[in-house]
């Protein structure tokens, strides 16, 4: 299975926070393609590469074992 990172854009004070969650030990050539997707989605959300003061990145770290659970179900959630 790839490793993977999660954006979530939220509406803020300032236009957008775009959240990214790593996961453990990301290395350089995983954080230059982070980054690529991280320009893009700013290009998405303000019509330009630029960040103008519209839109806030946050990175996070995953911890490692982590495990998504079903918040219905209350079960992990297996092969995402």
């Amino acid at each position: 299975m790839a490793r993977t990172a999660k954006m979530q854009v939220q509406k803020s004070d300032v236009g957008f926070d775009l959240t990214t969650s790593v996961p453990f030990n990301v290395n350089a050539k995983e954080f230059s393609a982070l980054h690529n997707g991280i320009i893009d989605r700013i290009k998405d959300l303000t019509g330009c590469p630029c960040m103008s003061g519209l839109v806030r990145v946050v990175l996070e770290g995953d911890f490692g074992g982590v495990v998504d659970v079903n918040l219905e179900t209350g079960k992990p959630v297996i092969g995402q």
